[in-house]
């Protein structure tokens, strides 16, 4: 043995084939649930376009992709409202991310305040707010191009400094992520108009070791989406036998009708007959209660009329009906009706020249017995 290898005992080489054997069928069976659930993960998005517009400058661009700084509020003294636009791109999750929670972040260096230095302390509101429209861009944005802000997210109070102020976004991150998979959110005063205070966030062009803004989302990679149901079918198929009988007049014939269930899903029908004739036939059971695929069966009995010609024949229609959907057949029930025996025709010549010739008989004997 060389220097510095070490002897593996048999009791190691059984325990780490154990192990190795359970690891193999967790893996195995794992596999076979197919039911893949990653647990849940969280990433950082940073803006692709950020910006802020002031509407007392309404055509100046507040960023050029160059601004450090954003502002939202309410400035009486000179930029009236200000509002702080942001747009994420979503397209590098994985497509069967879903998402658990998504978290609009940005950082406050200075506490919200008014005026010029020494500048007062204030306590701002901000909403955050859906934006529907993502054509915007930061290098043209201005308070005239801006597009308008929608639904309220989620608000925060502000009256801090030196932190992150996180609003909830989840509810229309995931709309937009099953849709273009860009997001754009807004940043309003709540109080925009009335109460005078402006507060000012770091943008995405700050310096890497700056608290830049971000998108948080939380996110797991579900099951694989279940095969849609199939689709739902109806229908019904009809079949008699014999499909054709004769019988003396009187007799009852008997049929046997099939029917079957065509459909993807069950359903009741309902049987009814008819013939050409009126020699009224019936049938039992007048509804059957089918699964799909499934056949039924029922009797059909008709009775050949006393007065039928011979070769009187009648055809009977069957049919079934059920949701939407009814199909027929047909069968044949003909008379037969035996010929009575030919009449006897009487040979009336040949009875008068007997009866003449045993009258002459009688009277020649008549005579003979006289002389």
């Amino acid at each position: 043995m060389r220097s510095g290898s070490k002897e593996i005992s048999p009791l190691t080489l059984i325990l780490a084939l154990t192990i190795t054997s359970a690891i193999f069928y967790a893996q195995l069976s794992y596999v076979a649930a197919g039911s893949v659930t990653a647990s849940p993960a969280t990433v950082q998005l940073l803006p692709i376009e950020d910006s802020h517009v002031m509407e007392g400058q309404p055509d100046t661009v507040s960023d050029g992709g160059k601004r450090y700084n954003m502002y939202v509020g309410w400035d009486e003294q000179r930029y009236l409202s200000e509002r702080i636009y942001l747009k994420f791109d979503l397209r590098n999750l994985p497509a069967e991310a879903v998402i658990e929670k998504a978290v609009l972040g940005l950082y406050n260096k200075y506490t919200p305040s008014i005026g010029e230095p020494p500048y007062t302390s204030k306590v701002i509101t901000v909403d955050a707010k859906e934006v529907e429209s993502d054509t915007w861009s930061e290098t043209t944005l201005t308070w005239n191009t801006a597009p308008p802000m929608g639904a309220i997210l989620d608000t925060k109070t502000i009256e801090g400094s030196g932190v992150y102020v996180e609003w909830d976004v989840t509810s229309f991150v995931v709309s937009q992520f099953a849709g273009d998979k860009i997001v754009s959110l807004g940043l309003m005063s709540k109080n925009e108009g009335t109460d005078d205070a402006v507060v000012w966030f770091y943008s995405k062009d700050a310096a890497e070791d700056q608290p830049r803004p971000y998108l948080k989302i939380t996110y797991s990679i579900g099951a694989p989406p279940s095969p849609p149901p199939p689709t739902e079918q109806r229908g019904v198929q009809v079949t008699i036998s014999p499909t054709t009988q004769t019988g003396k007049p009187e007799d009852i014939l008997t049929y046997t009708v099939t029917v079957r269930n065509t459909g993807t899903v069950g359903d009741n029908y309902t049987l009814s007959v008819t013939d050409t004739l009126g020699w009224g036939p019936t049938i039992s059971p007048t509804t059957l209660t089918l699964t799909a695929g499934e056949d039924g069966t029922a009797t059909l009995r008709i009775t050949i009329p006393a007065n039928a010609e011979n070769r009187d024949s009648t055809t009977i229609t069957v049919r079934a009906t059920g949701t939407g959907v009814e199909n027929t057949a047909i069968c044949k029930a003909i008379a037969e009706v035996e010929a009575p025996p030919p009449k006897t025709e009487i040979p009336w010549l040949y009875v008068a020249i007997a009866v003449i010739v045993v009258i002459a008989i009688v009277a020649a004997i008549f005579m003979a017995k006289r002389k």
